[in-house]
């Protein structure tokens, strides 16, 4: 550990360097970020873990006033070798079981995430595991020390993986990565995987992997469904398409290959109004920016009219009725 000695403490005991040095403590140059800096009574040290204030009064109530003001030990002078050396390794102690506590908490923290999340050795050997592994893979936090993480992975996810690890390699993190993790039961669970090497005197791999089992279902299912509107769409005699906020065709049906001789991939991304006679597409629009601004009627609280005519053509809000063959010709309202 780094000990930092303020200038007027060091003047008043030009000894204390030699005490720190036999003690096995390294002195630091600067004051912050130290481990343990002695300071004169009062004084404030930012960034230092422990703060050892060195004071010339014994009163019991100065000395509980300085502690009271964030300082956390006190050394009364005139100060000796055996006072400073005791009070040094007190530090050290303090700051041990510190460290430790503040470990604990981080992996009470880290057990209670939904995510698996471990730590591991770079060549993969798993160090730490979260408990959320026996809930996703069947193995519990003991189960999975020792195992190699990288042998986990399914054989047909082997490139994904080490193109991964090439990232990590070149200090670049490696996020929503999705492989198969093969669980306790033999069974391959889709997994997300985000990853990053901690520097250090010891470098270490910390992986964080969500099961995404759920989410490939629905999107299974969404698929699946959107497939059949798709089919039942192309399946259609009409001229079926769908537009964006914006006017412009995002799906059209197989009919348009029919009956218009369009191929429907061509129109994709192309304005509804570009099929439109010149004469016919000023009413058009007005038709569609009914059709879109009619489902915010009810929540902008407007007093819209039902029952409008627009073609012939049951629009949102707007019911089916027969008119004659101009009407049909050139689109109208009517309330």
């Amino acid at each position: 550990m780094n000990v930092w000695v303020a200038s007027n403490v060091l003047a008043g005991c030009p000894a204390i360097g030699e005490w720190i040095t036999r003690a096995g403590f390294t002195i630091a140059q600067q004051p912050g970020g130290v481990d343990i800096a002695l300071l004169p009574g009062g004084s404030v040290s930012e960034g230092t873990r422990y703060r050892l204030a060195i004071t010339k009064t014994s009163d019991p109530e100065a000395i509980r006033a300085l502690l009271a003001d964030g300082l956390d030990d006190v050394l009364v002078e005139p100060l000796s070798e055996g006072a400073v050396m005791a009070a040094l390794t007190l530090a050290e102690a303090r700051l041990a079981r510190r460290g430790r506590g503040t470990v604990n908490e981080l992996r009470a923290i880290l057990d209670a995430s939904p995510d698996m999340i471990s730590v591991s050795s770079l060549d993969g050997t798993i160090l730490w595991a979260s408990r959320a592994h026996r809930e996703v893979l069947g193995y519990t936090s003991e189960e999975m020390v020792g195992k190699n993480g990288f042998a986990l992975i399914h054989p047909k996810d082997a490139a994904r993986a080490a193109s991964a690890v090439a990232h990590l390699a070149a200090d670049e993190p490696v996020t929503d990565t999705e492989v198969l993790l093969r669980g306790k039961n033999g069974e391959w669970v889709p997994v997300e995987i985000s990853a990053r090497i901690l520097s250090g005197v010891n470098p270490r791999l910390v992986m964080v992997s969500r099961s995404i089992g759920e989410r490939m279902k629905y999107v299974r299912l969404l698929r699946e469904s959107e497939e059949r509107f798709r089919t039942v769409l192309d399946t259609s005699p009409d001229l079926v398409t769908i537009l964006d906020e914006a006017g412009q065709i995002t799906f059209a049906n197989q009919a348009h290959a029919k009956r218009l001789r369009l191929d429907p991939a061509l129109l994709i991304g192309q304005s509804a109004t570009a099929l439109i006679h010149p004469d016919d597409r000023a009413t058009a629009r007005e038709a569609l920016f009914e059709v879109f601004f009619s489902k915010f009627q009810d929540r902008l609280g407007a007093a819209w009219p039902r029952g409008r005519i627009v073609d012939s053509v049951r629009y949102r809000r707007c019911p089916i009725h027969r008119t004659s063959r101009r009407a049909r010709r050139r689109p109208h309202f009517t309330r």
